[in-house]
């Protein structure tokens, strides 16, 4: 009887014993690392991405950057979304330029897209309206012929909303 006793006694024990490691080590493998939203040790302005192209993604800190690559070394951003942190954003490629604005505009919904350029001295240079697809990048060109080397202000209007950058326009240098 003795020995029954003392059998279930040390049977609740390694049970006791074992649930605790199992339930132990099952947090552990659940267990996902704290990164922080931002490495400030990887931020690096000058870090020059192989692939310019607007691919918008949302940081975590809720910044959008150009793309994956901008946002991990510009920004030292360790997680992110794809597309905009707003319902829209826009990039102009190649700045300063002497030929022709290159805009990509991303947007979340569809709808109409507006763009005014204002030269530094508040002279509407430039007006165009191009229609977005939802959920999408698209490029947009706009010629510079007839513009003075200046910087402008690129005003983009979209549902409402609007966004502005500047960009520097060499005028004609053949």
């Amino acid at each position: 009887m003795l020995k029954d006793r003392t059998n279930r006694y040390i049977t609740k024990v390694v049970s006791a014993i074992l649930f605790f490691i199992f339930i132990s080590c099952s947090s552990l493998l659940l267990a996902q690392p704290n990164l922080d939203c931002v490495d400030t040790s990887r931020i690096n302005d000058f870090y020059i991405c192989g692939n310019p192209t607007y691919q918008p993604v949302c940081g975590c800190n809720g910044t959008t950057y150009r793309n994956d690559c901008r946002a991990y070394f510009a920004g030292g951003v360790n997680y992110w979304v794809s597309g905009t942190c707003e319902n829209f954003g826009f990039d102009i490629l190649t700045n300063p330029t002497a030929l022709e604005l290159t805009l990509s505009v991303y947007t979340k919904k569809s709808g109409l897209v507006n763009v005014q350029i204002y030269s530094s001295f508040g002279k509407l240079v430039s007006e165009n309206a191009f229609t977005s697809a939802q959920e999408s990048v698209q490029q947009f060109f706009i010629g510079t012929d007839g513009f003075e080397s200046d910087t402008y202000v690129i005003l983009v209007f979209l549902n409402g909303e609007q966004q502005a950058k500047k960009a520097v326009v060499m005028g004609n240098i053949y």
